[in-house]
């Protein structure tokens, strides 16, 4: 839904998630936006979509909405093609058409409609230059071009942007061939996107001690793993209430980015797992882990990161 546009005649203000389809974005007063999947999202930035201004823009929207009444407003013409039940918007000499697509009514768009044909060969160029790299993060392809490291590429800035993230990346070595552990991979057809989330916390103790310390201060570190496989490890500060849900804030954010949906988020009664929830806007059902309820398939997964971290650790011809 990422790249589509819905009409809704029930929204007071327009909202999108996706910053790819907006232009003149700026910095706004922070707007909470409620009935967005059964929950609320925080809109800080404001665009303009087809020349209409004043659409706000969150990050943590998995849909583009724009307001029927807003438009009406700003002097749009609405009508309804009957033969074809499709709605027909008409607003600065331009002509939107909003198609019946499950229910709803949607505007939907390539990506490639906001490039120009050199663009999308760049944009093609960069996604298999990124997968000759073993998937680093757009960034990473970002830096290589800038700082130097690969000469003779003819991509530029603009068309790295314009390319979406790859989950690929987001998985790191999981993309790879290995053992089936019972995980799906994130991008077949036959998975719902729906997921469970299993978490733990991860300390790492330092080979050194900062100075004037008695004793190490550990490194902390959230480990997640969905029912697909995908892992992602979020460092954090302390192991503080705060933290713990800014973390696992971060987490439940790079899903909601790939529209994944959550069944339930999975960890320990403990480490302030269950109390961070309540900080949380739209945060999924926990489920804390106790006897009867753990699933060996995960356990045994995060049990070998942990494993493997402190063995390279150990193996390092430096001090941490």
């Amino acid at each position: 839904m990422m790249n589509s546009v819905l009409l809704d005649n029930q929204a007071q203000a327009s909202i999108f998630g996706n910053a790819k389809l907006l232009e003149d974005i700026v910095d706004c007063e922070p707007h909470r936006f409620n009935g967005m999947g059964g929950g609320s999202v925080i809109a800080t930035q404001t665009g303009s979509f087809c020349g209409i201004p004043s659409i706000h823009y969150s990050p943590n929207s998995n849909v583009n909405i724009l307001s029927w009444s807003q438009m009406v407003q700003s002097g749009a013409l609405v009508s309804y093609d009957v033969t074809h039940n499709q709605f027909k918007m008409s607003i600065k000499n331009e002509t939107l058409v909003f198609k019946h697509v499950n229910g709803l009514y949607a505007l939907t768009f390539s990506s490639q409609v906001y490039m120009t044909r050199d663009e999308q060969s760049q944009a093609r160029m960069a996604v298999e230059l990124q997968r000759r790299l073993a998937y680093p993060a757009r960034s990473g392809v970002q830096h290589f071009l800038k700082s130097g490291a690969m000469s003779d590429v003819p991509i530029g800035s603009k068309a790295i942007e314009l390319i979406d993230e790859s989950i690929e990346h987001m998985q790191g070595k999981w993309t790879r061939k290995s053992p089936n552990y019972g995980f799906e991979v994130a991008g077949r057809t036959n998975v719902e996107k729906k997921t469970n989330v299993h978490a733990d916390l991860m300390f790492v103790k330092p080979t050194i001690m900062k100075k004037g310390s008695t004793a190490p201060e550990k490194i902390n570190f959230i480990i997640s793993v969905s029912d697909f496989g995908l892992t992602i490890i979020k460092a954090i500060k302390s192991k503080g209430l705060g933290e713990v849900s800014n973390g696992i804030a971060d987490i439940l954010r790079i899903y909601r980015h790939h529209a994944w949906k959550f069944v339930s988020f999975r960890s320990d009664g403990e480490y302030n797992f269950e109390n961070s929830f309540e900080l949380l806007v739209d945060a999924p059902p926990h489920i804390p882990r106790g006897s009867g309820n753990h699933d060996g398939r995960f356990e045994e997964r995060v049990r070998r990161i942990k494993d493997n971290i402190r063995a390279i650790q150990a193996g390092l011809p430096f001090h941490m």
